[in-house]
């Protein structure tokens, strides 16, 4: 299965589509706004956000096959 990881997420529309062309699931994503982590966090229950990137431990990270970013 494809794994997707998600920069910057908003409210994950980019991730949406990239789930119906290439299939996969969201491993994890990183978003700080309050209002589109109530979302992520509904449509992706159980699915970690990293919160700020620069906070980050990328060693920590899971490898994922496919990024996406907003901007």
């Amino acid at each position: 299965m494809t794994s997707i990881g998600s920069l910057f997420s908003g409210y994950g529309g980019l991730d949406a589509a990239v789930r119906s062309v290439l299939g996969g699931e969201v491993a994890w994503y990183s978003e700080i706004e309050p209002a589109a982590c109530t979302v992520l966090a509904t449509h992706h229950p159980g699915v970690p956000n990293l919160g700020d990137i620069t906070a980050v431990d990328w060693s920590q990270v899971p490898p994922v096959d496919v990024l996406t970013g907003g901007y």
